[in-house]
């Protein structure tokens, strides 16, 4: 079995459309579990309704918000899969066929825990009425192509984080040997795959593709708001050095870090 497992703070306006594109998987040996980390919204209600067409749906309310590394985590712990696959509220699975092909890549490559899609779709919100409780449509950004050669990643995993979280499938047991997530707000994923690349190679296939959402603004932490690229910069830094005797590369990666960080300092001035 798979576990997809779904973290959503205030997802309502997202949840279905994340949830569908895991229905029409053709790998049908899931289970989606569902965290709502202390929404105020109607996310738990429109869970619940999906969960009454499908038996294979699992809500978790959190009455406090834990973050999403903590509550993807409890999703964890509460899973029966042997493979573990994230996707954001509000991110989609383009790729009928992810789930399958990434499973019969890892059952092939036992020397590979983690493996993610090699094309993400970047699409941003088309603007809306921010109390609106449907979402609208989205406007297309670009195409990446993500590295695929195992080896490849690991000398660059410094320098860049080379899996999109709603793209990923892993091992559980790996996940359980690396630690797990640790309380953090952003970049949960990255340190994640930091200290699991440590274990085994992690590597990026084809027709797995999906969409991600590019949402700007703050992330709250707690009661207060802070800029999203800005702190995200800094704990990228911080990373880059925690991990610097684990990977090689450290000299490029924290001057691209440096940069990026003044560059976002730049903007925010001007």
């Amino acid at each position: 079995m798979i576990s997809v497992i779904i973290a959503t703070k205030n997802g309502s306006r997202f949840i279905s459309k994340a949830v569908e594109s895991v229905q029409k998987q053709t790998f049908t040996d899931i289970e989606i579990i569902v965290v709502s980390d202390g929404s105020t919204d109607n996310t738990a209600m429109s869970v619940r309704q999906l969960a009454e067409k499908d038996a294979r749906i699992r809500l978790i309310e959190n009455t406090v918000n834990k973050g999403p590394g903590l509550s993807r985590d409890q999703g964890i712990q509460e899973s029966r899969g042997n493979y573990i696959a994230f996707i954001d509220d509000d991110d989609i699975w383009l790729s009928t066929e992810k789930l399958a092909v990434q499973k019969k890549y890892l059952d092939e490559h036992p020397t590979i825990d983690v493996v993610g899609a090699s094309h993400i779709e970047f699409v941003k919100e088309n603007q809306r009425d921010e109390n609106a409780n449907t979402a609208y449509a989205t406007t297309h950004l670009f195409t990446r192509m993500q590295e695929t050669d195992p080896e490849k990643i690991w000398k660059n995993m410094l320098s860049y984080n080379p899996i999109v979280n709603s793209s990923v499938l892993f091992r559980k047991s790996a996940y359980t040997q690396a630690g797990g997530f640790k309380p953090m707000y952003l970049a949960e994923d990255y340190d994640l795959w930091l200290r699991m690349g440590k274990l085994k190679k992690i590597a990026n296939v084809d027709k797995a593709d999906i969409q991600y959402l590019v949402r700007t603004g703050g992330v709250t932490v707690g009661n207060k708001t802070i800029s999203r690229n800005t702190e995200m910069a800094k704990v990228v830094l911080r990373l880059v050095n925690e991990y610097k005797n684990s990977y090689p590369g450290f000299t490029i990666a924290i001057i691209k870090g440096y940069l990026r960080l003044i560059i976002i300092l730049f903007k925010n001035i001007f």
